[in-house]
Protein backbone atom coordinates (compact mmCIF):
# COMPACT_ATOMS: atom_id res chain seq x y z
CA UNK A 1 0.00 0.00 0.00
CA UNK A 2 2.46 2.65 0.81
CA UNK A 3 4.34 1.53 -2.39
CA UNK A 4 1.05 2.74 -4.33
CA UNK A 5 1.05 5.76 -2.36
CA UNK A 6 4.67 6.83 -2.86
CA UNK A 7 4.56 5.87 -6.95
CA UNK A 8 1.01 8.32 -7.50
CA UNK A 9 3.09 10.84 -5.70
CA UNK A 10 5.83 10.82 -7.17
CA UNK A 11 3.83 10.55 -10.98
CA UNK A 12 2.13 13.71 -9.78
CA UNK A 13 5.03 15.37 -9.18
CA UNK A 14 7.10 14.70 -12.06
CA UNK A 15 3.55 15.57 -14.42
CA UNK A 16 3.45 18.81 -12.46
CA UNK A 17 7.30 19.50 -12.85
CA UNK A 18 6.98 18.45 -16.70
CA UNK A 19 4.08 20.95 -17.24
CA UNK A 20 5.58 23.77 -15.25
CA UNK A 21 9.12 23.41 -17.59
CA UNK A 22 6.90 23.53 -20.86
CA UNK A 23 5.47 26.78 -20.03
CA UNK A 24 5.68 29.31 -23.24
CA UNK A 25 8.17 32.70 -22.11
CA UNK A 26 5.80 34.92 -22.18
CA UNK A 27 2.92 33.71 -19.79
CA UNK A 28 6.08 33.72 -16.84
CA UNK A 29 6.51 37.59 -17.42
CA UNK A 30 8.04 39.88 -14.67
CA UNK A 31 6.00 42.46 -12.88
CA UNK A 32 6.15 45.34 -14.59
CA UNK A 33 8.32 48.30 -12.90
CA UNK A 34 5.94 50.27 -10.31
CA UNK A 35 6.10 53.56 -9.31
CA UNK A 36 6.51 55.97 -5.93
CA UNK A 37 4.89 58.84 -4.26
CA UNK A 38 5.96 60.32 -1.02
CA UNK A 39 6.63 63.76 0.54
CA UNK A 40 6.54 65.15 3.82
CA UNK A 41 4.03 67.35 5.28
CA UNK A 42 4.87 70.54 7.65
CA UNK A 43 3.19 72.99 9.75
CA UNK A 44 2.98 76.66 7.13
CA UNK A 45 3.75 79.21 9.78
CA UNK A 46 6.30 76.78 12.02
CA UNK A 47 7.82 74.70 9.69
CA UNK A 48 7.10 71.35 12.21
CA UNK A 49 6.76 68.13 10.41
CA UNK A 50 3.37 66.90 11.08
CA UNK A 51 2.58 63.29 12.56
CA UNK A 52 -0.37 61.45 11.74
CA UNK A 53 -1.51 63.55 9.28
CA UNK A 54 -3.89 61.58 6.94
CA UNK A 55 -2.89 61.33 3.32
CA UNK A 56 -5.56 60.16 0.74
CA UNK A 57 -5.48 59.06 -2.77
CA UNK A 58 -8.57 61.06 -4.18
CA UNK A 59 -11.26 58.20 -5.43
CA UNK A 60 -9.52 55.53 -3.32
CA UNK A 61 -9.35 53.80 -0.13
CA UNK A 62 -5.31 53.78 -0.25
CA UNK A 63 -4.67 55.59 2.46
CA UNK A 64 -1.57 55.98 4.65
CA UNK A 65 -0.55 58.38 7.56
CA UNK A 66 2.68 60.51 8.59
CA UNK A 67 5.17 58.97 10.54
CA UNK A 68 6.98 61.32 13.43
CA UNK A 69 8.88 63.18 10.66
CA UNK A 70 6.01 64.23 8.63
CA UNK A 71 6.64 61.56 6.02
CA UNK A 72 4.08 59.49 4.24
CA UNK A 73 4.84 56.86 0.88
CA UNK A 74 2.57 55.01 -1.70
CA UNK A 75 4.32 51.84 -3.33
CA UNK A 76 3.29 49.91 -6.44
CA UNK A 77 1.23 52.79 -7.94
CA UNK A 78 0.51 52.15 -11.03
CA UNK A 79 1.62 55.06 -13.70
CA UNK A 80 -1.03 57.54 -14.15
CA UNK A 81 -2.50 60.78 -12.94
CA UNK A 82 -3.74 60.64 -9.14
CA UNK A 83 -4.68 63.70 -6.20
CA UNK A 84 -4.14 63.31 -2.56
CA UNK A 85 -6.69 64.94 -0.25
CA UNK A 86 -4.23 65.57 2.69
CA UNK A 87 -5.98 66.32 6.12
CA UNK A 88 -5.43 66.78 9.87
CA UNK A 89 -7.35 67.50 12.70
CA UNK A 90 -7.55 71.68 13.25
CA UNK A 91 -5.76 71.88 9.74
CA UNK A 92 -7.09 73.13 6.70
CA UNK A 93 -7.76 70.22 4.40
CA UNK A 94 -6.00 70.32 0.98
CA UNK A 95 -6.90 68.57 -2.30
CA UNK A 96 -3.49 68.84 -4.61
CA UNK A 97 -3.76 69.35 -8.07
CA UNK A 98 -2.87 66.27 -10.59
CA UNK A 99 0.13 64.48 -10.36
CA UNK A 100 1.39 62.80 -13.17
CA UNK A 101 3.47 59.76 -12.07
CA UNK A 102 5.21 57.98 -14.57
CA UNK A 103 6.42 53.98 -14.45
CA UNK A 104 9.43 53.24 -12.30
CA UNK A 105 9.25 57.03 -11.05
CA UNK A 106 9.64 58.33 -7.47
CA UNK A 107 7.92 61.28 -7.29
CA UNK A 108 8.65 63.41 -4.24
CA UNK A 109 6.25 66.12 -3.02
CA UNK A 110 6.38 68.82 0.11
CA UNK A 111 2.94 69.75 1.57
CA UNK A 112 2.21 72.72 4.19
CA UNK A 113 -0.65 72.72 6.12
CA UNK A 114 -2.43 75.56 7.33
CA UNK A 115 -3.83 75.65 10.76
CA UNK A 116 -7.52 76.31 11.38
CA UNK A 117 -8.09 78.55 13.24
Amino acid sequence: MKKVVFLIVAIAFTVNISVAKDKPAETLSTPAVESTLSGVIADQSSGEKLAGVAVRIDGTENVCYTDFDGNFKFKNLKPGNYKLDVKMISYKKIETKKINVNQGEVHELSINLKQDI
